[in-house]
């Protein structure tokens, strides 16, 4: 995907997710003076948030595989760096805050991300976890073509990796892990056809698949395209796929 589509990618991924997360992580105590790391920060709405958030004492560390859109942000409380989550120098004990969005979904050792989230911690700090899954959405009132291409797009992702089950597991999976204060909430949205929220972002999902979707033989061009003209058309509604926000505490060392 080349540099201008993914910003545009991120960009609709920021608009339909960053008001769930700045009320969640607002509502979690995110305040001046603390240190936070965002891991998987992407286009860096949130680690700019971040860093607004804990200035002018605080600090955030925002990390991704691809860092080129963070390191553009003139946030002076702000460091980015590159850096892959199962790294050896992935940082440990260190935060008051550890954040990840839209990141272990995509992870086939998710659980071994969030253990590994949990360790950046200091004992007593605030992990927040983001993923879309549960309920998988769609059209309000969907065609045949739309169900063919809901069922052969989560068929193809979910053999590369995805678990639509996961997000809803992931508190659970907190607490297995010995963090306090677990809790966790969803949300979806309702919107029509357009260019922009969770039918953007589901433009965006079948366009990367659709090689992959029409490889396996069960499904036409004619249908995925029929598919996405409703997700353009202001006259069809739609549901958004659930999204998760779950969140513990380390425990404070007796």
């Amino acid at each position: 995907m080349g540099w201008e589509r993914e910003r545009e990618r991120l960009t609709a991924n920021e608009q339909f997710w960053d008001p769930f997360s700045v009320r969640i992580l607002g509502q979690l105590g995110i305040a001046e003076g603390m240190r936070v790391l965002d891991v998987g920060a992407g286009g860096g709405t949130m680690s700019q948030w971040f860093a607004r958030r804990v200035a002018p004492s605080g600090s955030v560390l925002a990390v991704d595989l691809d860092p080129r859109f963070i390191m553009a942000l003139d946030e002076p409380n702000l460091e980015a760096q590159q850096m892959d989550l199962f790294a050896d120098e992935f940082p440990r004990d260190s935060f008051d805050a550890v954040h990840a969005r839209c990141l272990l979904e995509h992870l086939p050792e998710r659980l071994r991300g969030l253990e590994r989230l949990i360790g950046a911690a200091r004992p007593g700090g605030l992990v927040a976890v983001c993923d879309f899954g549960g309920d998988l959405g769609g059209p309000v009132y969907p065609t045949p073509d739309d169900l063919r291409v809901q069922k052969v797009f989560f068929a193809v992702v979910n053999e590369a990796g995805w678990d639509h089950n996961w997000a809803p597991m992931i508190a659970e999976h907190m607490r297995q892990l010995g963090l306090e204060q677990v809790d966790a909430e969803s949300f979806r949205r309702y919107t029509v056809g357009g260019e922009t929220g969770s039918v953007r972002i589901n433009q965006f999902s079948i366009g990367v698949a659709r090689d992959r979707m029409l490889a396996t033989g069960t499904i036409t061009a004619d249908q995925i395209d029929a598919c996405l003209a409703r997700l353009c058309d202001p006259t069809v509604g739609h549901l958004s796929c659930e999204t998760w926000y779950a969140w513990g505490r380390r425990p404070v060392a007796a």
